[in-house]
């Protein structure tokens, strides 16, 4: 079994910022490729670079701060949330920032919907001679709207580094993840930027939570590393920030428990449990390999995808894209955690079509009878 971080392109038109973002990560992940390591029990299928793109940065200028709402609205696609989703969003959320001599970190809004979290944190610098750019990026090679003039924001070429030297200014990287738990893991898996007009950086981070709970109690590691002026981290400085996320109920859930196969991929579906919030519908589909070799065809990359009346796959909910799991290390279990967007009331059947998501042939199509 092969283990697999690419991404597949599914955008329509993009302007050249965010083209030069997009290609600016391949070339990461192409890196990352290169000195691959096989992630143990694990088949990363990332199915829609829109939904799913991580560490992507995006420059605004805006009057109010950016909150998750505005991600999901402005850098994931057909993104559709229910109108109560306003009622779920935490905007006061009890904490203890996190305060370093350069930046100052603290959690704007969240979202724990008791099947994922969704979570906002500001990187503020201290002052205005202070760049904060995201910690994966190459300050050699990334620029963004450090200045306002044009011919900085158009030239890809002039690097962070550079501006910084010319202008006198620190720069800094700047990262925040959770601690992780007893067992390891972390919540948080996908990352998204943006830099606001003053220079703050805001990171939106999400993550699926595997236990309902009426809390999550969170501790984040904020890490600055302050640059040289050959982008070179001189020392990194680590803080805690402290939150209490509450947890909204999961509106509705529906299951198949009926068993069908797909044999021209090589599996059978077991079971399929749909799980309804005001952000998504989260997925689970649980299958097992009945024939190893027209699965081992599939090279890691059969994804399942729901279909409407038309026979149109339809989009995404506010996680993203998805990964599919192996079951305790088992080669012939597997497990799909996705989602579809947001709906008032579940569906009584659902259209469930194979998907191989490297070459983008479809498989067999059943439709299964949800209770």
């Amino acid at each position: 079994m092969k283990s697999n971080n690419k991404l597949r392109n599914a955008f329509g038109q993009a302007d050249d910022k965010f083209i030069h973002n997009v290609h600016t990560t391949l070339k990461k992940i192409q890196k990352s490729e290169e000195e691959r390591h096989i992630r143990k029990n694990k088949i990363a299928v990332v199915f829609a670079v829109a939904a799913c793109l991580t560490f992507t940065t995006v420059v605004v200028a805006m009057t109010n701060p950016w909150g998750i709402l505005d991600f999901l609205s402005h850098s994931r696609t057909n993104v559709e949330l229910l109108p109560e989703v306003k009622d779920i969003v935490q905007t006061n959320v009890p904490q203890t920032t996190a305060q370093t001599e350069l930046v100052s970190f603290m959690v704007r809004d969240a979202v724990l919907d008791g099947k994922h979290a969704y979570l906002t944190v500001s990187a503020k610098p201290a002052n205005g001679n202070i760049i904060v750019i995201p910690t994966l990026e190459d300050p050699n090679e990334y620029v963004e709207k450090l200045v306002k003039s044009d011919s900085y924001r158009r030239d890809y070429e002039f690097s962070a580094t550079k501006y910084a030297v010319e202008n006198n200014k620190t720069l800094v990287k700047a990262m925040v993840t959770d601690i992780t738990d007893t067992n390891g893991k972390h919540i948080f898996d996908t990352f998204d930027f943006i830099t606001e007009e003053d220079g703050t950086l805001v990171c939106m981070m999400s993550g699926d939570i595997e236990s309902e709970t009426s809390n999550l109690e969170l501790d984040l590691e904020c890490v600055i590393k302050p640059l040289d002026e050959n982008g070179k981290i001189r020392k990194a400085t680590r803080s805690i920030l402290t939150c209490t996320l509450k947890e909204s109920e999961v509106r509705d859930i529906k299951t198949s428990t009926v068993v069908q196969k797909y044999s021209d991929c090589g599996v059978q579906v077991d079971k399929v449990t749909l799980s309804s919030t005001a952000m998504a519908v989260y997925v689970e589909i649980e299958y097992t390999v009945i024939d190893k070799d027209r699965f081992a065809a599939t090279n890691g990359g059969l994804w399942f995808e729901f279909l409407d009346n038309k026979g149109v796959r339809i989009p995404v909910g506010a996680k993203g894209g998805g990964s599919t799991l192996a079951v305790d290390g088992s080669d012939t279990q597997f497990v799909q955690h996705s989602s579809i967007q947001a709906t008032e009331t579940l569906p009584n059947t659902i259209t469930l079509c194979g998907y191989n998501s490297w070459d983008k042939s479809r498989y067999e199509v059943h439709t299964l009878e949800m209770e």
